[in-house]
């Protein structure tokens, strides 16, 4: 099952996504911002098109401890379910690792965890924005912070017959929920504006965000829904319980 590449300049959100692969849908996320915003950089510039210079303390965040899994034990027969977005069946890979157990209240646990390169190897396996033969979005990057991620890559502007480099970052809100905070051009970060662009960022942002809310695991006989993510310097820990 593969995502198909965003064509359209309009907002589609992810309604078009069968994965449940909600860890991958972030980087589409993200080709789809900066496909969105691609047109604006060579033509009336950023600041024109409604985007002001943020500075980049803003972005910090407080460190989340990880949930700790006791008595933890690796699985690969697991379904990764987003309601009615679809479900996406998880076999043994080294991208990442899948365990259950019980976390410190004695409740029954899974914990799914991805590290950088984990995240953009399962980004090229389903979907084209990390593959080369990706023609809008290339060089494909993931970066962890605590608490954000910052996805970069090179923009074709067809326009100017170049490539853009261009990065965009996502933080976690308290309630596991993500939101675009700003894009990175040059070296130069800019929030997102209340305009037009803003709007159809936001919009693929709300639908993200619901297949968060949906977001389930089953795995041996059982079933959990997502509890925690937490980022850190080096990966992506989401816990289900």
């Amino acid at each position: 099952m593969r995502i198909e590449r965003y064509q359209s300049r309009r907002s589609q959100g992810l309604s078009g996504c069968s994965c449940g692969l909600i860890f991958i849908g972030l980087i589409v996320i993200i080709g789809v911002v900066i496909f969105i915003l691609a047109p604006a950089i060579p033509s009336i510039g950023l600041r024109l098109a409604g985007f002001e210079t943020i500075d980049t303390n803003i972005l910090q965040a407080t460190p989340e401890p990880v949930p700790v899994i006791q008595n933890a034990q690796t699985t690969s027969n697991t379904t990764l379910s987003a309601g009615g977005y679809g479900s996406q069946f998880l076999p043994a890979s080294s991208a990442y690792t899948i365990q259950t157990g019980i976390d410190s209240d004695g409740t029954d646990s899974a914990q799914i965890t991805l590290s950088e390169g984990g995240i953009r190897t399962l980004c090229a396996q389903y979907t084209d924005v990390c593959t080369e033969s990706a023609s809008t979005f290339r060089n494909v990057t993931v970066d962890l912070g605590t608490g954000i991620g910052t996805i970069s890559g090179e923009a074709y502007i067809s326009s100017l017959n170049t490539w853009q480099p261009i990065s965009a970052v996502v933080s976690l809100t308290p309630n596991n929920r993500i939101q675009v905070e700003a894009v990175n051009i040059n070296g130069t970060l800019f929030a997102i504006p209340n305009n037009e662009i803003g709007q159809q960022i936001r919009e693929i942002q709300t639908t993200a965000n619901q297949i968060l809310g949906q977001l389930s695991l089953q795995t041996n006989g059982n079933s959990y829904r997502l509890s925690d993510i937490v980022v850190t310097e080096t990966q992506l820990v989401a816990t289900f319980r």
